[in-house]
């Protein structure tokens, strides 16, 4: 498996996991940026609705966040912030 295809399938993982917090349309728009492979864009995008938002996700929802950052090259500053339960 690509990279790349190992970023997407990790952000649509993420999403997957984060169903019951985000809503339709927080969900529409960090979609997007994965279809049009723009990943580190989809990334920052999801960071800041969780952080925005104050939304609590779970300790292994920010590992697997965390882990397709770092993939992606991204720093800790992208996912840091996020409230988790």
């Amino acid at each position: 498996m690509t990279q790349f295809k190992e970023v997407q399938r990790g952000l649509e993982g993420v999403l997957d996991l984060l169903d019951a917090e985000l809503s339709h349309s927080e969900r529409a728009e960090v979609e997007h940026f994965i279809e049009v492979a723009e990943y580190g864009i989809a990334l920052e995008t999801l960071c800041d609705i969780l952080r925005e938002k104050g939304k609590s996700i779970s300790s292994q929802t920010l590992e697997k966040i965390a882990h397709v950052g770092t993939l992606m090259n991204m720093g800790p500053e992208v996912w840091g912030a996020i409230p988790t339960r």
